[in-house]
């Protein structure tokens, strides 16, 4: 007969693992199984880091909207994404799977300006004001249009290569001529016409290709693209775009080194089709934020540039716009003795066919080139504007500014409606320049 001692601790064993049954642990006499230990979250880290949530939930959001981003990261070069912000007011950031991320302003840029020295550079807010105001009045719309012009149609040749138009075309084309033979049709070639058609039925479809992405490089405050974007969109609504154009998706962005620039940028390009980003534009500093052959069109308006970074970036057979002053571009301005009164910068001489030996030189080849020149009349406004918007304001001085007037108030004559105006010479040359398949 068992002891009363006995029997106390069967009684406590008997409790015990009631309880562990109970809490769903191991019963005493089997081997626990150690539970794994869940890792830490890796911590982000670069320009800007999200806080990590507590691991008890408390201060938990709902997740943001996340989209992928046409750039890439300034740090490692990998692909980013758009993490949308959970509050109303906008912003967000961009980040890539190492966690390197970059905090989005309210208005839609971006900043990937990176690395030791480098700092924001280019326009001042006073030369992009008077820039917007110059363009806004229509003075350089001509030369827009043909620059759109080039856009669309290098577009509609990626729209119609990436959907396989040609190859559908062909196949379409053989069925006609058999359909339209049916005396020479034996049983047997019916058969395989048949087979070939269940083949192409059962096959999956093709992984959907990127859409386009036009950058404007330089995009200022963002006038030139924004006319492109237009243009693209009416001639899709309107149904006259040509070839593959209509109701296909187009992704445009746009860098400039100025954060003035990128603010105003984003300010008026739509944010579900264009990103926009502070970055050094010329690649020469710094890799352009962007993939390997990811670019379908590159926009480069009175802006550096570097061919070797475009050819990086663009994608085989990419084009390459671009608008350079002609000679003659403000030659009233431009004249011996006033040029240096006013403080007008120079346009360096056969800009064209330095252009185009710096792009030939590593591997594009010319596709097409086009003049654009004419008058356009301007007010003491509109010269003021001109003279501002451009590298020659930053050599402005007092005297220039009243030699200015004085030159407005010798030349001017009285308009249709009354007002005073100058008549000035304006004149670009547009290139384009293509990305060959093979080098």
């Amino acid at each position: 007969m068992s002891s009363p001692a006995m029997c106390l601790a069967r009684a406590r064993r008997s409790l015990v693992a009631a309880k562990r049954a109970s809490s769903g642990s191991a019963p005493w006499n089997q081997p626990r199984v150690a539970a794994a230990r869940r890792s830490p979250a890796a911590r982000p880290h670069g320009a800007s880091c999200a806080a990590v949530p507590r691991s008890d939930g408390a201060g938990l959001t709902p997740p943001a909207a996340e989209t992928s981003s046409c750039f890439a990261c300034p740090i490692c070069a990998g692909a980013m994404i758009r993490r949308a912000s959970s509050s109303s007011t906008g912003g967000g950031a961009l980040a890539c799977a190492l966690g390197h991320s970059f905090d989005v302003a309210k208005d839609g840029h971006v900043n990937l300006m990176v690395g030791r020295g480098s700092r924001a550079t280019g326009d001042t807010a006073e030369m992009l004001a008077a820039r917007r105001r110059f363009l806004n009045a229509g003075h350089y719309t001509d030369a827009s249009n043909v620059a759109n012009a080039l856009i669309a149609r290098a577009l509609d040749d990626f729209l119609t290569r990436d959907t396989g138009q040609g190859e559908d075309d062909r196949e379409d084309s053989k069925t006609m001529a058999i359909q339209g033979d049916d005396v020479a049709i034996t049983p047997r070639r019916r058969r395989i016409a048949a087979n070939k058609r269940r083949s192409r039925a059962a096959r999956p479809a093709p992984a959907a290709p990127p859409p386009p992405l036009v950058v404007d490089f330089g995009c200022g405050e963002g006038w030139w693209l924004s006319r492109a974007i237009d243009a693209a969109t009416e001639a899709a609504d309107a149904g006259i775009a040509p070839g593959k154009m209509k109701n296909k998706k187009i992704v445009f962005a746009a860098l400039d080194a100025s954060p003035a620039a990128a603010r105003l940028a984003a300010r008026i390009l739509p944010p579900d089709v264009a990103e926009v980003a502070v970055a050094d534009a010329t690649g020469a500093a710094t890799p352009l934020p962007l993939a390997d052959a990811s670019v379908s069109v590159a926009l480069s308006v009175f802006a550096p540039r570097r061919p070797s970074e475009l050819w990086r970036v663009l994608r085989p057979s990419g084009v390459v716009v671009v608008v350079s002053p002609g000679d003659d571009h403000l030659a009233e301005l431009r004249e011996r003795g006033t040029r240096e009164a006013l403080g007008v910068l120079d346009v360096a001489g056969n800009k064209r066919g330095a252009v185009a030996e710096a792009f030939v030189s590593v591997g594009f080849v010319a596709e097409a080139e086009e003049r654009v020149a004419g008058s356009t009349a301007l007010s003491l406004a509109n010269l003021r504007d001109v003279v501002g918007m451009g590298p020659s304001a930053f050599h402005g001085t007092e005297e220039s500014a009243a030699a200015l007037e004085a030159f407005f108030e010798a030349r001017a004559i009285a308009g249709e409606y009354g007002e005073r105006r100058v008549r000035v010479t304006k004149s670009f040359v547009v290139q384009c320049f293509r990305k060959p398949l093979e080098r």
